[in-house]
């Protein structure tokens, strides 16, 4: 008897398998599980005040700003929600300033520096096209005062993945569009920050 049902649950184990094998095969293109992505690419930076800097403030930042990030999280159905680091270098930043007097020469790369949570949301499973939202706190390093200026980051790219060299990674492009008001003093600096990106993903 114990033989017999040592054999029957171990057919029911067998049938389980290959019917959860059946399933997985039937839907190549299904993500779950562990997420993480490699964000790399050209962008542009500007960083505009509003209200009246004073004596010594820098009014402006821009100039060529290539990204870089780095997202792990966890799937739930077609969403996948984690955290992650949004980097952007402004690379010899054209800066204006109200006065020189005062304050040191801002240094030949600036970054934005911007920790976050983020959802990577696939319209259709199994699909290649994918919507990442970011929010996060975003501050500039190193600054001409020494702390630059921070506040709230949001976010929104849209993505394609084109390309799967094997299973589970994925590459693709993304285009990404981020916004800062970043506070310093009394003083607001707009930050705008369009980017497009080279992704790889496991997922």
């Amino acid at each position: 008897m114990v033989m017999w049902g040592r054999r029957l649950v171990s057919g029911a184990s067998l049938a389980l398998a290959l019917a959860w094998s059946g399933q997985a095969e039937a839907e190549p293109g299904k993500r779950n599980g562990f997420y993480q992505s490699m964000h790399v690419g050209p962008g542009y930076l500007t960083s505009d005040t509003s209200g009246d800097p004073g004596r010594g403030y820098v009014e402006s930042l821009s100039g060529f700003a290539p990204s870089v990030g780095l997202w792990l999280g966890g799937t739930l159905g077609r969403v996948v929600l984690g955290g992650g680091l949004l980097t952007q270098a402004v690379l010899f930043p054209e800066v204006e300033r109200r006065d020189e007097a005062g304050v040191g020469a801002v240094p030949w790369a600036t970054l934005l520096v911007s920790p976050g949570a983020f959802l990577d949301i696939y319209p259709k499973a199994g699909g290649t096209l994918h919507i990442m939202p970011f929010l996060g706190w975003a501050w500039f390093a190193p600054w001409a005062s020494g702390f630059g200026p921070a506040g709230p980051l949001a976010a929104l790219g849209v993505g394609h993945d084109f390309w799967e060299p094997k299973d589970s990674w994925r590459l693709g492009l993304m285009a990404r569009f981020a916004y800062a008001p970043l506070f310093e003093s009394e003083v607001v600096y707009h930050t705008f920050a369009p980017s497009l990106l080279f992704t790889a993903t496991y997922h």
